[in-house]
């Protein structure tokens, strides 16, 4: 629980520190320790919960607004990852989100691993739980702004998800996949 602790002053007195005044390093230097694996990564005001279930490769840049979360579940990221403002990473309750390297993440994008179960018609939604799921990004891949990428998702090597679209299937390598539910555009 003094852990817990730790990490919300650690990270409220790194993030008091303006970008131009060295804040980057400052709390790209803390937050390598709360991290299961971390290295090169650059952070700009941001939420992250379960740091132990969370690997991040190196060189990549998460702008401000990324709320990352992994408490009961995991996250990987790969190398030289680009990921704008205001995205969700959920990897908790029980899913996994794996994305590879050189991926390049819009604004407004968000990745969610589980789903509400919902199967008990005479219980609320909302006491019915999780259940966890997987989510795949393969390598050079680019998802464009206010993306959904929903449990169940494997998005193939060199794929663009064009921005708006709800993926939940297999996305075949290098192509264009838009649309809700998203559908094949074209090859690349």
């Amino acid at each position: 629980m003094i852990a817990r602790y730790v990490k919300v002053f650690v990270t409220a007195f790194s993030a008091s520190f303006p970008s131009i005044l060295g804040g980057r390093v400052l709390r790209s230097a803390i937050w390598q320790f709360f991290f299961k694996k971390s290295s090169g990564f650059v952070f700009d005001s941001c939420l992250i919960s379960g740091f132990r279930n969370i690997e991040l490769g190196p060189s990549c840049v998460f702008m401000s607004g990324l709320k990352l979360y992994a408490d009961t579940g995991n996250v990987k990221i790969g190398s030289r990852c680009s990921v704008n403002h205001n995205v969700i990473i959920d990897g908790s309750n029980g899913g996994s989100i794996e994305i590879g390297d050189d991926v390049l993440i819009g604004s407004n994008v968000v990745l969610r691993s589980s789903n509400h179960i919902t199967s008990d018609l005479h219980e609320p939604i909302r006491n019915q739980g999780h259940h966890g799921g997987n989510i795949r990004i393969g390598n050079n891949v680019w998802i464009a702004s206010n993306v959904c990428i929903l449990s169940g998702a494997n998005i193939k090597d060199g794929c663009i998800i064009a921005a708006g679209a709800i993926v939940s299937g297999t996305c075949e390598p290098n192509a264009i996949y838009g649309g809700i539910p998203a559908k094949l555009l074209k090859y690349r």
